[in-house]
């Protein structure tokens, strides 16, 4: 139902704003930087037969990739809609995911330094804020407590902000640095095909910051 509502909204956003894109100001990036995500309790629980099993999991440092596409306004300069899609993972010994985001982000900037070459500005502080859908695969072995390792996919949604800041060196280029904030619950639940009743469940949340570096293409 998330994953529909996700959809749907993304849609009727495309839809509304398709007027202007054929006056908008088009961008292309591409990033990569550290993944750190927060140390967070890893719940499994199995029903039949009853085992359950809780660690609080320290996360490694991890790496983020990847990009996005979107535009600015022409009727409001400082105004964006985008969708980005990144790889990264949260894993530590016996927890491992392994994340890709789709995020659809309204974001705002502050043109500085304008001239006749840069009317948007040569710097541009910028923000981003929205909703996210991942896919991810999960593995989690808490052998003995939980006699067998669970090795399974499924979609979640979250929010996902930004907050960066521009250099545009040239009219067509530029370089960025920015930081990004993802939160995910992870509420997985396997139900069994005659019953439909749950048999097994992995709870916990994903808070992770991103430390990114990258580069931007306007046209």
């Amino acid at each position: 139902m998330r994953v529909k509502l996700f959809v749907t909204v993304t849609f009727f956003c495309l839809l509304a704003v398709m007027p202007a894109l054929a006056r908008a100001e088009w961008f292309a990036d591409l990033y990569l930087g550290p993944a750190i995500t927060e140390d967070a309790a890893v719940k499994v629980e199995r029903f039949f037969p009853t085992e359950n099993a809780s660690e609080e999991i320290e996360f490694n440092t991890s790496f983020t990739f990847g990009g996005r596409i979107g535009y600015w306004s022409d009727f409001f300069p400082y105004l964006a809609f985008s969708m980005d899609l990144s790889y990264f993972q949260a894993e530590a010994g016996k927890v491992d995911f392994s994340i890709i985001p789709w995020s659809t982000l309204l974001m705002l900037r502050w043109p500085l330094l304008t001239s006749h070459e840069f009317p948007n500005g040569e710097i541009q502080p910028y923000l981003g804020i929205g909703p996210s859908l991942i896919y991810y695969e999960m593995s989690i072995d808490y052998r003995p407590a939980i006699s067998e390792t669970i090795s399974e996919w499924s979609f979640e949604d979250g929010w996902d902000v930004r907050a960066g800041l521009s250099w545009q060196f040239y009219r067509n280029c530029g370089i960025f640095g920015e930081y990004r904030y993802t939160h995910y619950s992870i509420d997985y639940e396997e139900r069994s095909f005659f019953t439909n009743e749950v048999i097994r469940k992995v709870e916990t949340r994903l808070d992770t910051h991103h430390f990114l570096m990258g580069i931007s293409f306007r046209f």
